[in-house]
């Protein structure tokens, strides 16, 4: 299962990426929405985004309503 986190909280990324290798699931973490964009362009082939909606340079449901909802992978929006 290949899972992608968007989350700029570092405490939070780490915490949920020690949790997900314990349970060998891949996640890949990026801090914002343009780095977010960019790793979806290139790996259209995820399972799940768990997204936080405060980023640095944007909303994260903006990116939701404007990208990738037409790609229809599920997401799960951590507040």
């Amino acid at each position: 299962m290949k899972i992608l986190l968007v989350e700029d909280n570092k405490s939070i990324s780490d915490s949920l990426k020690f949790y997900f290798k314990k349970n060998n699931l891949n996640l890949e973490v990026r801090e914002s929405l343009k780095d977010a964009k960019t790793f979806i362009n290139h790996n259209l082939n995820l399972d799940l985004i768990i997204l936080d909606l405060m980023l640095p340079d944007g909303s994260g449901f903006s990116l939701y309503e404007d990208f990738i909802k037409s790609l229809h992978i599920p997401v799960i929006f951590l507040t």
